[in-house]
C-alpha cells in the first residue's frame, strides 16, 4: 500500500512565478507466503520518503516559461537494517532548469535537465549522482477532466541485491 499526501503554494506576479511543495510516501508492504508455505519478509521494505521541493519560473515571452527547480529528500526505512543487512536510509537532492510552453491554453509541457545526488546512510551501498532529465504534458480536457503523462530519470529503492 502506498499512502501519498502532498501540500503546495504557488503563486505569480506578473511574469515571476514560485511553488513550493512538500509530500510524503508511506509504502507498507505485506509478507507473501511461498508455494511451498514458507513465510517471505516484505516488512523491511516498509519505508517513509519525505520531499521538499522550490520552484521558481520566470515567463520569458507569453506561453514559454524559463524555471530553475531545487528538490530534497530522505529515506527512512522502517527497520534499522533490511534482512541482508543493510541500512538502506539516504538523502539526496535534486536541481534541474527548464522550460514550460503552454500549447494551446489547454494543453502545456514541461521539460527539464540537471543534476541529482542520492547518498546512502550505509557504506557498502554507493552514492547515486549524475544527471537527471524528463518532460511532461498536461492537457485539461474539459474542466472536470485533466489527463498527463511524464517521463522522468528518477532513483527507486529496492531491497534487493
Amino acid at each position: 500500500m502506498v499512502f501519498s499526501p502532498t501540500i503546495g503554494a504557488a503563486n505569480r506576479w506578473n511574469r515571476f512565478s514560485l511553488r513550493g511543495d512538500a509530500t510524503l510516501q508511506r509504502y507498507m508492504y505485506d509478507n507473501a507466503e511461498t508455494s511451498t508455505g514458507a513465510s517471505i519478509n516484505n516488512k523491511d521494505r516498509d519505508r517513509s520518503q519525505y520531499t521538499v521541493s522550490l520552484r521558481g519560473g520566470y515567463e520569458i515571452v507569453p506561453e514559454y516559461e524559463a524555471f530553475v527547480r531545487i528538490a530534497y529528500n530522505t529515506v527512512d526505512y522502517s527497520s534499522a537494517v533490511d534482512d541482508n543487512g543493510f541500512n538502506r536510509d539516504s538523502n539526496g537532492y535534486e536541481a534541474v532548469a527548464g522550460t514550460r510552453i503552454d500549447l494551446s491554453g489547454v494543453t502545456y509541457g514541461d521539460v527539464f535537465a540537471g543534476y541529482r545526488r542520492q547518498i546512502y546512510d550505509d557504506d557498502r551501498l554507493r552514492t547515486v549522482n549524475g544527471p537527471t532529465f524528463g518532460g511532461s504534458i498536461t492537457w485539461n480536457v474539459t474542466s472536470l477532466t485533466t489527463a498527463k503523462g511524464s517521463i522522468v530519470r528518477t532513483v527507486e529503492e529496492s531491497t534487493l541485491s
